[in-house]
């Protein structure tokens, strides 16, 4: 990879992989592996979601590690107890559904124009199977572009199974069969 293919792949990585950390769900759950006698202390300090019993001696125990603080106050006020977090901004989900899901959106809205296609096999979030050649103002590898990832070559078979499952094969220049199966990538296929 050269100096700027690789600094475009990076770049689309962090636009890719960006959107979905502003998706995350907000809980962080944390595994421990505490000794039996030891349980009752986690039990009555933390939140515990599952205990796992590993042998007589030794469980796992899944405990939340970034509970909210108002949530925390609320249960103390209704236990003697007091149940403790740990709480740091290390611990700290950053997440925004929002922007997550505009992008999303943004994305399916652009996506539109390929899926109301009746020669359209899959699309996905930024890719699409067809067996039409697309504009060429369409295609290229700048970004808002649409990538031809086979590079001119045709699959001659496919299968599609759901999201992000499915399988084709397709021949090379050198007349070689490739295969591939349950990829996800960005750009446009075309089956003849």
């Amino acid at each position: 990879m050269c100096k700027d293919e690789t600094s475009k792949f990076i770049a689309k990585m962090q636009l890719n992989q960006l959107y979905g950390i502003f998706g995350r769900k907000q809980e962080l759950i944390k595994t421990i592996n505490v000794k039996n006698e030891d349980l009752i202390n986690y039990i009555t300090t933390r939140i515990v979601k599952n205990i796992i019993k590993i042998n007589d001696d030794i469980s796992t125990i899944l405990i939340s590690n970034n509970i909210n603080v108002d949530i925390l106050k609320q249960l103390n006020s209704h236990f003697s107890d007091k149940i403790c977090n740990f709480h740091s901004y290390e611990n700290e989900v950053k997440s925004n559904v929002v922007i997550a899901a505009a992008v999303t959106s943004y994305a399916g809205i652009e996506m539109i124009k390929y899926k109301i296609n009746y020669n359209i096999f899959y699309t996905d979030t930024d890719s699409v199977f067809t067996s039409d050649d697309l504009p060429g103002f369409e295609l290229g590898n700048e970004l808002g572009l649409i990538k031809d990832e086979l590079k001119g070559n045709v699959v001659n078979e496919a299968y599609f199974l759901g999201i992000k499952q499915y399988g084709y094969c397709y021949y090379d220049k050198n007349d070689c069969e490739k295969r591939i199966e349950k990829s996800v990538f960005a750009g446009v296929t075309r089956i003849p």
